[in-house]
């Protein structure tokens, strides 16, 4: 599956090696815009206006046989893709898979600013490699391996729900942080944010960083 040279896997001569390598990067985008490509048109249009994805051709001048050029095509269709599902657009069971394989995607692209153009590819490339071997489990003998890792990510939502409430919970709460510095400002006209959050934080026992994200005036 691997889309770099595996000489376990593929038979070539050094000059079809080093050409295959070549490749990789062309057929690194081709994957992930073909299937970017389907989740898009899987996903409703309200869906589509709101994530308001780049353009899926890549400009004239970019070769991605270069490294550093696919690296940088991969940031900039995926870089700043969305990096949530929101929750206000209603979505069928297909749907929210699609939207969440552009969302995995996007995080994948993320996490490879900063790296090193031909180890970042060689990176995105054994995620794709496992995350094609786990799906090849899902029918194969190694199907229990495989829905035991669906259990283990469903416990661990469940727990975050457990530990820190739902999302509308959540909002209420973060909701309650604002209106307490806001109050806290207007019973002391001389206070600055600053200050009002610190106190707010140390009365509700919540860190300072957590009262300013969600105190935002």
């Amino acid at each position: 599956m691997s889309l770099f040279f595996d000489s376990t896997t593929l038979d070539l001569s050094d000059e079809e090696a080093e050409e295959f390598e070549r490749q990789a990067g062309i057929r690194l985008l081709e994957f992930l815009k073909g299937v970017a490509n389907k989740a898009i048109n899987t996903l409703p249009s309200e869906w589509r206006d709101w994530a308001n994805f780049p353009e899926l051709a890549a400009p004239d001048w970019c070769d991605p046989t270069y490294p550093h050029l696919a690296q940088n095509e991969i940031l900039r269709v995926f870089g700043n893709a969305p990096k949530a599902i929101p929750s206000w657009i209603e979505l069928s069971p297909e749907q929210r898979e699609a939207a969440e394989i552009l969302l995995q995607i996007s995080k994948a692209a993320h996490l490879l600013r900063g790296i090193e153009p031909e180890k970042a590819l060689r990176l995105l490339d054994a995620g794709i490699t496992v995350g094609h071997e786990i799906t090849k489990a899902h029918v194969a003998p190694w199907e229990p391996i495989a829905e035991a890792g669906e259990k283990v990510k469903r416990g661990g939502k469940t727990g975050n729900i457990k530990a820190y409430g739902t999302a509308e919970q959540k909002q209420k709460r973060w909701d309650s942080y604002r209106a307490a510095v806001i109050a806290k400002m207007e019973s002391s006209p001389r206070l600055s944010l600053s200050e009002a959050r610190r106190r707010v934080a140390k009365q509700l026992g919540v860190s300072y960083n957590t009262i300013c994200k969600h105190s935002k005036m």
